[in-house]
């Protein structure tokens, strides 16, 4: 054989070895990885804690951890349109028109007409709306929060005024974080705990009983709150003449 021959064998027997050498280090590898994988989650309790968070698996955050992240999120994105998971438009639309048609309803008397004169039926046909789907941020954290806004509003028939309700939904849920309602001469002493039950009723808590409400009566207006039996609080903070505000929180 050739001296020729002779190198080129030898240097084809070291290409091959290395090859081989490599895959068998591949395998050996992964033979090693798969039975360390196999004695972790052959464990018990790892089967008990992967069982107990599977079941949660895409499910929307606690009400108390999304109204914390409601405090915190104060930046304001861009609009977007929904994913697959969350309400779409004409949801959370309707979702307010409710909200709308009640706090119009709980402020009129039995005929329909509210103390300004006007008709609830008349304000409810005039009624137009605005609405966007929002990503809120927390500056300091990578906390982000996805909030409908809506706005429902109708020039009153017998003053100067627009009334207004403007609230934020969950993306998901649809349950209202906070509701303003500018209706002007109809915001009384007399309706201070109007329209608390309609919005607990969008929390989707029911059998609520107003009566247990406190009133904190304050220069221009009042604070009332009652409080869930979850712990959580709704506000209601009344400017008499002008507009109430309803927020949610939990009592520490």
């Amino acid at each position: 054989m050739k001296r020729s021959t002779k190198k080129r064998w030898v240097y084809f027997g070291i290409g091959t070895g290395t090859v081989a050498l490599s895959f068998f280090c591949v395998l050996a590898s992964s033979l090693l990885f798969r039975a360390g994988e196999n004695s972790l989650y052959n464990r018990q309790n790892y089967e008990v804690v992967n069982i107990i968070s599977s079941e949660g698996l895409g499910e929307p955050l606690s009400i108390e951890t999304r109204l914390e992240l409601f405090e915190q999120c104060q930046v304001e994105g861009d609009k977007r349109e929904p994913l697959p998971k969350e309400i779409n438009e004409d949801a959370a639309v309707d979702k307010a028109l409710i909200l709308w048609n009640e706090a119009l309803l709980t402020h009129a008397d039995g005929n329909g007409v509210m103390p300004s004169g006007d008709y609830v039926s008349d304000l409810i046909d005039r009624a137009s709306v605005t609405v966007t789907l929002r990503d809120f941020y927390n500056q300091d954290s990578s906390a982000k929060l996805a909030l409908w806004c809506v706005q429902v509003y109708c020039t009153s028939g017998t003053e100067d005024e627009t009334y207004c309700l403007s609230t934020q939904l969950d993306s998901r849920t649809g349950e209202p974080y906070t509701l303003n309602c500018a209706l002007f001469s109809n915001v009384l002493p007399d309706n201070n705990r109007k329209g608390i039950e309609s919005f607990c009723n969008a929390l989707g808590v029911t059998d609520v009983d107003v009566s247990g409400a406190t009133i904190d009566w304050q220069e221009e207006g009042a604070i009332i709150r009652l409080t869930l039996p979850s712990g959580m609080v709704v506000s209601k903070s009344c400017r008499y003449g002008q507009e109430y505000t309803f927020t949610l929180f939990y009592q520490q």
